[in-house]
């Protein structure tokens, strides 16, 4: 974590002149990874909170985070202090009194709601450390769509990518559903493959994939992966995935559409589809999209298939 601090305070660290840090162990980033920047905002509090504060505080009381829109919630019981059902280590690793540092034995679990936490109260200390420009954005207006729809999960997976969607012409989104995703959230080195496989470089309607022949193939952000059209009894399905919930949302450059299930590597090994994070030929490196001269011609109704 002292590392990843270094490398991103930059970023990170800017926003607030207090600040607590929440510090999994080096085992637990030996387990799951480097984290995207997103999640590592999620384990930072725009204010010092002392062990006494955190202990005061309700099970069931959120607590804002450097990561906008999102919380840690209160999971403190008599045995332990707790967030998102994770302990907090006990003395702080550094308290200097503007800055408190915790260690924590794993990741907090951006997706973990509490049962007990409907009509509790929101903590959110010292807001004006928080980062006045930050203003709304589409991101924002889809991810409250999706959720509002229930489509949950990934309306999370959008607020945690860093995607600068605001700088993509056009994108279609397939969004599978809140079942099918649970069961892959708990390893967050597998969110970017998830979800580049899911978001296609150009907007497509529920007409335009209608009207698409059998066997068309619709390259995606995720570089070696395709969706294939296939029918099969006039029923149009995405690798073999039905789409159960057409233009779910759109706007002027966004479509989105929902699915039964996720869109699955078939045929070849995550490690064979190449998932570079180098930027190549204008890619934004915000967007931590690829982008490559065939992208960017890309447009609406204005896109590269391949039909067998």
């Amino acid at each position: 974590m002292a590392l990843t601090l270094e490398l991103a305070s930059r970023s990170l660290l800017h926003h607030s002149s207090s600040l607590t840090i929440f510090a999994p162990t080096d085992s637990a980033f030996s387990r799951s990874g480097q984290p995207p920047l997103p999640l590592l905002q999620y384990h930072l509090l725009p204010h010092a909170f002392s062990f006494e504060s955190l202990s005061s505080l309700p099970s069931g009381a959120k607590i804002s985070t450097m990561l906008p829109g999102r919380f840690l919630t209160v999971t403190n019981d008599e045995t332990r202090i707790s967030l998102n059902n994770v302990t907090v280590d006990r003395p702080p690793l550094y308290d200097d009194g503007s800055l408190i540092i915790f260690g924590i034995q794993k990741f907090f679990n951006p997706f973990f709601e509490s049962s007990n936490a409907s009509g509790k109260r929101i903590v959110q200390p010292n807001l004006e450390c928080r980062d006045s420009s930050i203003q709304s954005n589409p991101v924002e207006a889809l991810a409250a769509a999706l959720r509002n729809r229930g489509w949950s999960v990934m309306a999370s997976f959008l607020d945690l990518q860093v995607l600068g969607f605001h700088k993509q012409p056009a994108l279609t989104i397939f969004a599978p559903t809140d079942d099918s995703l649970m069961n892959r959230v708990g390893n967050f080195s597998d969110w970017m493959s998830i979800f580049r496989r899911h978001v296609v470089p150009c907007k497509l309607w529920w007409s335009d994939l209608a009207n698409f022949p059998g066997g068309t193939e619709i390259k995606t952000y995720l570089k070696g992966f395709s969706i294939n059209v296939n029918r099969s009894s006039g029923v149009l399905t995405l690798n073999d995935m039905s789409v159960i919930f057409p233009d779910m949302f759109y706007s002027e450059g966004i479509v989105v559409h929902g699915i039964g299930g996720i869109l699955e590597i078939q045929n070849e090994t995550e490690g064979e589809v190449e998932e570079s994070s180098s930027m190549r030929n204008g890619g934004s490196p915000e967007s931590g999209f690829e982008v490559n001269d065939e992208d960017k011609a890309v447009a609406h109704y204005n896109f590269s298939v391949f039909r067998s």
